[in-house]
């Protein structure tokens, strides 16, 4: 069962997130990793929106502040975030990330949004 897959990754990823803020710090590269993998089961597997878009954020906030905006870490951490937040139809989020993370391709309408502009727009 894929559920109970995600379920037990998660499990692991806890423990190991325990030991790598204990010994390496809540902003440390690794940790970060850690906080994603977290974040990417709770998007992809479990579909919990809400708490992968929070993991997502502190990823966010913590490779900014240790590698910057333009470190491929942090632009695959917002590319992700950006995936979950459209499949949870946040636009609002969507739309402040972009402000954010000004990426090229972040830019890109997706085809959920034009899809909802052409709703909104009739």
């Amino acid at each position: 069962d894929d559920l109970k897959d995600y379920e037990k990754a998660l499990e692991c990823f806890e423990r190991s997130l325990k030991g790598s803020e204990k010994l390496l710090g809540k902003t440390y590269p690794d940790t970060l990793m850690t906080v994603m993998n977290m974040a990417a089961a709770y998007h992809v597997g479990l579909k919990d929106y809400g708490k992968a878009e929070e993991l997502y954020q502190r990823v966010l906030k913590g490779n900014e502040g240790q590698l910057g905006k333009d470190h491929e870490e942090t632009k695959k951490c917002a590319k992700n975030f950006r995936m979950c937040l459209e499949a949870s139809g946040n636009m609002k989020k969507l739309q402040d990330l972009r402000k954010e993370y000004t990426f090229p391709w972040l830019d890109e309408e997706s085809s959920d949004e034009k899809k909802l502009k052409e709703i909104i727009e009739g």
